[in-house]
């Protein structure tokens, strides 16, 4: 009996060591197999992403259409920002292609977009047939980055809804209104410069024009006290020099993210630091709880969101519910305003001193002009006078052409549907969801100013 059991137990030992060992040859042979499917899986997909990827960089290529070798990580912009900005770059491109057609081709970081290089197909564009253009195409996540929500990025009815109703903003009426806290605010920067000039200081123009345009957009806009002129350093002034420096990413996350705007708001991706977006969030939040608590109300343009955010008045699509502004949305379009409003003053008022600085006549007559409108209003500077002085909007016109500053906000927008022309010898077609800029028309002007 013990014989047997010994030879029991050695049958039955050898016949589970084969099973494991052709149970391990099976598991391992599965195991093979799937990493070599897994694998061949991952070349395929990367071959084709690699493929289409190549194509979309090769597109004006296939078509034949003039254009720049195009970079695979910045596309047309390579050296933007170590050797050049966006408007040099624009303007040397149309300068090279402005004779060679209706339009030129250019890639938006990773992204196949036209420039229009005829003032007529621009005319097209732009009132004809801008119901096909009205989206911008850029970057907008609102839900991972609210302050990217703001009227300039959104697309489609969100943007004609909330274009309808913010732009009663910048009605005479609403402007007339503003007016004194903007002359308010002149006169303190007028203390503000003299008490530079008792301490022989060198005043640095750019740097106290952008501190006078805080503090104006800040009353007028959000109806808060930036008190930038008193503080250089003051919390709102400290903000909007980092609106246009602090990234959330380096250039080429950020050009990847422009160049494939669907796919990084599909991965939850934002661009605004969040710093910047913690600010305003807790601005907006306070401003809405501060007058609501104490029943105050202003003629600016929080006042108009705060409308919005009540009243059920705002419906992006026949099917949707009419519903008010969320906080997020109030912040996106006071966040725009804000950093647009200051930035883009302040540089035309730097601009523009530096010009009648650099032509004493030009200054001599603007200010002749001046006194000569204020002797018309007993020496008082209001909204009518300063309406009446002719050569003071032909100086501030003038600046914008002379310097080109147009260049710097480049007029885009991508088509809704395929757009067709037929002005010229040949049919060209645009692709939808193709960025087309115009810088034609800025030119123009730009050419006629010198």
């Amino acid at each position: 009996a013990p014989a047997q059991l010994i030879m029991y137990t050695a049958n039955l030992s050898f016949i589970l060591t084969w099973k494991m060992v052709i149970f391990t040859l099976f598991v391992l042979n599965f195991t093979i197999t799937l990493t070599l499917v897994l694998f061949a899986s991952v070349v395929a997909l990367l071959t084709a992403m690699t493929y289409l990827f190549w194509r979309r960089m090769n597109y004006w290529q296939e078509h034949g259409i003039p254009h720049d070798k195009p970079s695979y990580l910045y596309g047309s912009f390579r050296g933007l920002t170590k050797l050049y900005g966006f408007s040099d770059i624009l303007r040397s491109m149309y300068q090279r292609y402005k004779h060679t057609g209706p339009f030129c081709g250019y890639y938006f970081f990773q992204r196949p977009a036209v420039m229009i290089l005829d003032t007529e197909l621009v005319k097209n564009i732009l009132i004809k047939d801008f119901s096909n253009f009205s989206d911008r195409g850029l970057f907008h996540n609102e839900k991972d980055d609210p302050l990217t929500g703001h009227l300039f990025f959104v697309d489609g009815k969100k943007w004609h809804v909330l274009h309808g109703k913010l732009s009663s903003t910048f009605s005479e009426c609403k402007v007339r209104g503003m007016f004194p806290c903007v002359r308010d605010i002149a006169q303190q920067m007028i203390s503000t410069l003299d008490q530079l000039l008792e301490r022989n200081a060198n005043v640095e123009v750019k740097e106290l024009m952008g501190r006078y345009t805080t503090d104006v957009i800040g009353k007028c806009a959000l109806g808060i006290e930036c008190n930038s002129l008193t503080n250089p350093n003051a919390e709102c002034r400290a903000i909007g020099r980092r609106i246009f420096t602090d990234r959330r990413h380096g250039l080429l996350v950020s050009g990847l993210i422009q160049g494939f705007p669907q796919l990084a708001q599909k991965l939850h991706m934002a661009t605004i630091h969040p710093d910047i977006e913690k600010f305003f969030m807790r601005l907006v939040r306070e401003n809405v709880e501060y007058r609501e608590k104490y029943n105050v109300h202003g003629n600016d343009f929080m006042e108009l969101l705060m409308e919005l955010n009540k009243g059920a008045k705002l419906r992006y699509d026949k099917n949707d519910e009419f519903k008010g502004l969320t906080v997020e949305e109030m912040t996106a379009q006071a966040f725009f305003f804000f950093a647009a409003g200051s930035e883009k003053s302040s540089s035309t008022l730097s601009f523009a001193l530096y010009e009648l600085a650099m032509q004493p006549e030009l200054q001599d007559r603007l200010r002749c002009e001046i006194n000569e409108t204020l002797c018309q209003h007993d020496n008082k500077l209001c909204f009518e006078s300063l309406n009446e002085m002719a050569y003071m909007k032909q100086v501030i016109a003038g600046t914008y052409l002379r310097i080109g500053f147009v260049y710097k906000y480049v007029i885009a927008y991508i088509s809704q549907k395929p757009y067709v022309s037929t002005r010229y010898y040949h049919i060209w077609h645009v692709k939808l969801c193709m960025i087309m800029s115009c810088p034609a028309i800025q030119s123009t002007l730009y050419r006629l100013a010198h």
